[in-house]
């Protein structure tokens, strides 16, 4: 199966382990029919087919014949002489806008069934078929959406409805929390730059320390040696409840091709900082 650009491997990676499967199977149909591209209509079969899946019970409860929805997805498929098929462009702009979806509406960080429903009816001109587009009209998108979020799962975000770990628990690492497990080793001969460190985060201004320096100079060892004097109480008063969080760009970045989903994440964990219950120091590791 061919790749039509970088993002669609990374797009494929964010996709739940049922709905990884139904897009498995639209290739495979694709090829069973000889087409040359995985549309639209072949994934759409394939959440179709699920018996307990959303698609069905949105049908179900909309009063849509799903026989008519299936005879009008295999009349669109196209027939070609391809054994190399491509995904259609069409395929991976919904898989993007689903992406989106469930990391803005339903507070999930993975593709499932429901941000793909809910990505093709909030733009079915641009996905659907003519043939088929009157009958998922008919569905109900709210509903929907209700439903989605009633049904809890893993990747949810926090602060979505659905989810218990926040973003914070997700792309960063409490230091002070490892320090007072024991799990930072010993910080030696950093005496100076950490009192230094302590001095700027207790102005009232100008409080935003930069640990400059090569790589393997012991940048990282300093913000680790200032957690373990949190954790102690060796700080002022101004820092002694202070919890240090060490933010992961690595992951930050992880899955974040999607254009606004890294600016997204960012805000977000700059939000939840603001918002936190103890006062929190981010140490962004470059």
């Amino acid at each position: 199966m061919s790749m039509i650009n970088v993002d669609l491997q990374q797009l494929i990676q964010a996709l739940d382990a049922d709905t990884r499967r139904d897009l498995e199977g639209s290739a495979e149909r694709c090829v069973a029919r000889g087409g040359s591209k995985v549309l639209v209509e072949d994934l759409l079969l394939g959440l179709l087919e699920r018996p307990q899946g959303l698609l069905a019970r949105a049908l179900q409860d909309a009063a849509v014949d799903a026989g008519e929805l299936n005879a009008a997805l295999q009349a669109r498929g196209e027939h070609s002489a391809s054994r190399n098929p491509v995904f259609a462009p069409e395929l991976v702009q919904w898989l993007q806008d689903a992406l989106l979806l469930a990391n803005l509406e339903l507070g999930r960080s993975q593709i499932d069934q429901a941000a793909l429903i809910l990505a093709l009816l909030r733009n079915p001109l641009r996905y659907a078929g003519s043939r088929y587009q009157p009958l998922l009209a008919r569905l109900d998108i709210e509903r929907l959406k209700d439903f989605a979020l009633s049904q809890p799962l893993e990747g949810a975000l926090s602060g979505k409805p659905g989810g218990g770990e926040s973003l914070l628990q997700r792309f960063t690492h409490n230091l002070t929390q490892q320090a007072r497990d024991g799990k930072l080793d010993p910080v030696l001969c950093r005496d100076g730059a950490i009192r230094q460190m302590v001095d700027i985060l207790a102005r009232r201004r100008k409080n935003n320390p930069i640990v400059v320096g090569e790589a393997g100079v012991g940048k990282t060892a300093i913000v680790e040696g200032l957690a373990s004097r949190i954790a102690a109480g060796e700080v002022p008063p101004a820092l002694r409840d202070v919890e240090l969080l060490s933010l992961d760009m690595g992951l930050l970045q992880a899955g974040a091709s999607v254009k606004g989903e890294f600016e997204r994440r960012l805000k977000g964990v700059i939000d939840e900082v603001k918002a936190a219950l103890r006062p929190t120091i981010l140490f962004i590791d470059e």
